[in-house]
Parts: structure tokens; sequence; C-alpha cells
């Protein structure tokens, strides 16, 4: 969290010296083990260890307009018909797609990620869908299934046309090609545009937070330098506002040109929830109350598989699979409510207590990589749930100012709106005046 500490260590002490580094490695980056103590000793003292809330995926399905009951959906069950093991066990694909061709959609997808609907506009039926990249390689492969699929999420609506939302570079996806995958080719996806966003992967957003994190610290400026020219070179508030921006562009072609969107980066698992998870809080208010949060990290983040262990590096020490993905969309999400404080029913604490406890290792909700893991983990029954902290902070995590508000969030992406997260990334800055506040009252 930007914590820095400086030891002077005896190098002659060899063993000391090793003991010691591990000691902080596990108060840095988590003991996984701590999750499954906290519980017990909690269910031992008889104190709180279930969480009121309860994720319940075919009902936000139904309340999203992509349920059972929704005109032109078919539920896979993956209990019935297994698609991706990333996936969770109800997915949403256009009824006029046969199981057959869902299967064979997996095996020209990334991982067996499908496109999957998300989300419904209840006005112009516009529908969000997600996915991984097409395994298209040097030999331009197509899936007719595949086309047809996304051809059926178009018609969804009546609408002649779908964008589909890649959230890399351009020469990202051709570098994919090597490895036999990419993006698709368009000219074979008919009344479909391709639309690249340019965000960084997560090797960039990495590199973006460590030297961001650098310069949120007293000695930042020992060697001489421009502060805000450093901040601008770390390029953290640049893949930030590309997010936004493509955010922002989603919500426009859906409720604004009445498309529907089919977003996906590589995997589909980092840039892509930032993607939608954010385009449906700007279009749906639902998602701007303290529940529709918890709905968006269950389902976007957690139900899709988002890989929490590999990006958090849960008791382990740190690799280049690590990458502050979702602490980066809690602060788009910041940005957002900074422009519009009164909109949302939660508040910034709220957003920094998950924040935080991303890597704290209190609770089970974000270990492992994916929902079948944590099953076969059983976290539920092992570990407490994020939400019984969420809701013992209920009032700190309220905002007294909100009114609620039924359109559609329009927030500036101009570079000059897009700006640190002090209460994140600056509370350990001494030499910061006046100090910012140092939040952790919910720890």
């Amino acid at each position: 969290d930007g914590q820095c500490r400086r030891f002077l260590v005896n190098p002659g002490v060899r063993d000391a010296m090793v003991r010691f580094h591990r000691s902080l490695v596990t108060l840095a980056f988590g003991e996984l083990q701590f999750a499954f103590a906290h519980y017990e000793a909690l269910k031992a003292a008889g104190a709180r260890v279930a969480a009121d809330f309860e994720f319940d995926l075919l009902a936000e399905m139904e309340r999203a307009n992509i349920g059972r009951g929704s005109p032109g959906v078919r539920i896979i069950d993956q209990q019935e018909t297994f698609v991706c093991e990333t996936y969770p066990r109800f997915i949403a694909v256009p009824d006029t797609v046969t199981v057959d061709e869902v299967l064979a959609v997996a095996a020209y997808r990334s991982k067996q990620r499908i496109p999957a609907m998300v989300w419904r506009d209840p006005s112009t039926r516009a529908v969000i869908s997600r996915c991984a990249q097409p395994l298209v390689g040097m030999k331009s492969n197509r899936c007719a299934e595949d086309e047809k699929m996304v051809s059926a999420i178009k018609a969804m609506n009546g609408n002649t046309k779908l964008y589909i939302i890649d959230a890399r570079k351009l020469v990202a996806t051709q570098g994919n090609r090597l490895v036999g995958k990419g993006t698709e080719i368009i000219k074979y996806y008919t009344g479909c545009d391709l639309l690249y966003m340019g965000i960084g992967n997560i090797h960039a957003v990495r590199e973006a937070e460590a030297g961001l994190m650098a310069l949120c610290r007293p000695a930042a400026l020992d060697n001489g330098g421009s502060w805000h020219d450093k901040v601008h070179q770390s390029g953290a508030l640049q893949i930030l506002g590309a997010i936004l921006s493509a955010a922002v562009r989603v919500a426009h072609i859906v409720r604004s040109e009445g498309c529907s969107v089919l977003v996906h980066c590589s995997d589909g698992w980092d840039r892509t929830p930032q993607l939608t998870s954010l385009a449906m809080m700007l279009l749906d208010a639902y998602y701007r109350t303290r529940r529709g949060l918890q709905v968006l990290v269950e389902q976007e983040w957690l139900s899709f598989g988002h890989k929490f262990q590999d990006r958090c590096c849960h008791g382990v020490e740190p690799d280049d699979q690590r990458s502050a993905v979702f602490v980066q969309w809690l602060d788009a999400i910041h940005q957002i409510l900074r422009q519009f404080p009164d909109a949302f029913e939660f508040n910034e604490r709220a957003l920094l207590f998950l924040a935080d406890h991303v890597y704290s290792c209190r609770y089970g909700t974000f270990l492992c990589n994916s929902q079948k893991e944590r099953i076969e983990n059983r976290l539920k029954l092992r570990t407490l749930s994020i939400w019984v902290g969420w809701e013992e902070s209920a009032a700190k995590f309220t905002n007294p100012s909100y009114v609620p508000f039924q359109g559609v969030l329009r927030p500036s992406v101009s570079s000059k709106n897009v700006r640190i997260w002090e209460k994140y990334f600056c509370r350990h800055d001494e030499s910061l005046v006046p100090r910012v506040e140092c939040i952790t009252d919910y720890i």
C-alpha cells in the first residue's frame, strides 16, 4: 500500500537476515493461512462469521435483463454442459446459438472464454458482452460458429451494428497473432466495427504503479527533478485515463447509439472486467449503490475469473504476473465518484477498504484465481467473506450526501481531471503539506 521502511542489517549474520526477509515478505504480501486462522479465531470467540449478503448470479442476471425469462437468452448451466473452467456456473448466450455451437466457439477463444452476455440496457435493449481474444494466429483462422454467435448478440435488439471493443493496442494484437492468438478479422463479422482502446497490459500497470508509489514517498525527490514530470513519466494517470475513456465510449455506444458491444483484451480477465463493470456503473444506478458494488465485484471480477492469486501474489513473493489491476479499477471508480459526489451510495472509504483487503489475506473472498478453485478449496466454509467486514462498517462506508440519480453518468476524461488517488497513494507520505488523511479505521 505504499508504506516504505528502511532497515540496516549486519550482512555478516546471513541466517538472521534470511529469517528477517521471510518475515517481511509475510507481512508485506499476506499469509494464506491467516484467512483460515482468522476465521477459526472469530468462530471460537462467538463472533459473527457469516455475511447477510449472498450473491445470487441467476437473480442478478434476471435483474440485468439476461436471465432465463429474458427474450432471446439461453442460460448455459456448466454442471450440465462444461464450457470454461474460469467462467461462472451460469453463462448467458443468445438462444439462436446451439450448445454444440457454443462448444465450437469455446475451442476458438483463448482459455475457452466465449462471448458471454453480462448486462442488457432496459431502454435500448443493447447488450454488453465479454470474452477473450480469438485464436486467429498467423494463418488467419476463422470459426463460423464464432461469427454466428457475435452476429446473434448484435441481433439481440434488432440493431444492424455491433462494436467489438479490444482493450489493447493494435500492435499488441499483432504480437499475439505470432503465438496463435490475435483479434477478430473484422471483414468476416458482418455489421461489426473493431475499436482499439490502447490500454496498457499488466506489465505496464505494474511498472506505472511502482513508479507512482516511489514518487509518493518522502525521499522521492532527493535527487532532484520535477515531481509533476515524474508523475507523467510513470504513465499511471495515462493508463487510468485510457480506461475511463474506453468505459465512457462503451456506455455511449450502448445508450446513445443503441448498439451492443463485445469487450475483450487478451484472456478477458484484467482489462475486460475493468471496462464492462465501469460501463455498467455509468449506465445503471443500481451499481452505484453499496449492494450494486458488491454485485460488480462478485460477478465481473470473482465469478468471471480475475486471477486474484496471480495478480496479488498472496503468500508468495511478487513475480511478473503481479499487477494491481483490481486496485486500478477502484481508482477509476474514485475518479468518477470525485466528479459525481452525490451519485454514489458508497464513499471513498469503502473503496479504500476493498483496496487494502484485496492484499491483506484476512478474508477468503480474494484468494485463488477462479470461482472453481475457491469452491474446490471450500473457502466459503473455511474463511471469512469480505462482506462481513463491509457490513460491519456499513455506516462508515455510506455517503451521507447520496441522492439517487437514474440517468447515465458522463464523467470528463480530460487529463486535467484524472488525478492521483491521494488517500490511497499518498497517505504515508510525511512530506506532503498538509498531510493526507490516513484512513485505517476499517482494518
